[in-house]
């Protein structure tokens, strides 16, 4: 089965680390946000941690809420 974890790098998130070093023991498993906007590869399962971590807009969005059009964006890609 092939994964695709779509946020950008989050290195400091333990639970990402974690849970992307336990799957990719029993999957192949691929993070990345670049992956998905450029929908390249094929991938049985996508995971989505938040719809914000998609960009590097995560600062707006706490303060002013979703970046105009993502969900509309995702929606398309997915």
């Amino acid at each position: 089965m092939r994964l695709l974890v779509a946020n950008i790098p989050l290195p400091q998130n333990r639970f990402l680390v974690d849970l992307n070093e336990a799957l990719a023991k029993q999957v192949d498993l691929v993070h990345s946000h670049k992956a998905f906007w450029e929908m390249n590869g094929d991938y049985d399962v996508v995971h989505l941690h938040f719809p914000e971590y998609l960009t590097y807009e995560i600062e707006r969005a706490y303060t002013e809420g979703m970046p105009e059009g993502l969900l509309e964006e995702l929606e398309a890609r997915l």
